[in-house]
């Protein structure tokens, strides 16, 4: 399998923030984290394999305490273990649950099936769902469950948001079967509609 950084060079024509970064908003962690009932879903080691500044991992810390978090990412952000390519690790987390580079999520996806022992989840632009080379590990490897985000998500603070993201859930407990949840924000949820 290719590095991460080759896969950053290979990129590097386009027009995206270096190495990617593109910190995760509040909203969009609790988007994952407000629809799971994290008092059981989200424990044991759960690994932030893509960190950045720690946007994400200390989201996860705050709303799962029976996750023991690992951040890690391949860049030196400030934030977690540097260096570390998960293209290429062979660490094992329970969980991965990660942004993951836009440009690498196919293969953030193949990689995290391999080393996560209950499940990963992952944020991908809504249109992933309709990708030809995804579409064949989709068929082999279904999510359990989709979280719709409306609206689009503007990572940069720029005000200039283009794109609709839903979080991928794979969950080795549950049947394979999708089901897709609609992220509403916390005052509008009614009881426990939304939890999975």
């Amino acid at each position: 399998m290719r590095s991460s950084k080759g896969l950053y060079n290979y990129n590097s024509v386009s027009e995206r923030r270096e190495g990617d970064f593109y910190p995760t908003p509040d909203w969009v962690s609790d988007a994952l984290l407000d629809n799971c009932r994290n008092d059981y879903r989200f424990v044991g080691d759960v690994w932030e394999c893509a960190c950045g500044k720690g946007d994400l991992a200390e989201r996860i810390k705050q709303k799962c305490p029976l996750a023991k978090v690992y951040a890690s990412d391949l860049y030196d952000r400030g934030y977690g273990e540097s260096g570390i390519d998960f293209l290429t690790s062979r660490r094992t987390a329970d969980w991965i649950i990660t942004n993951p580079p836009f440009e690498m999520g196919f293969e953030f996806m193949q990689r995290a099936q391999k080393l996560a022992k209950r499940g990963f989840a992952l944020l991908f632009p809504l249109r992933y769902l309709a990708g030809k080379r995804r579409s064949g590990f989709f068929k082999e490897y279904p999510p359990n469950r989709i979280i719709v985000i409306p609206g689009k998500v503007d990572f940069t603070g720029a005000g200039n948001a283009k794109i609709e993201f839903c979080w991928f859930i794979w969950d080795r407990y549950l049947d394979k079967e999708s089901k897709i949840i609609w992220h509403l924000p916390t005052e509008t949820k009614q009881g426990s509609l939304f939890a999975i």
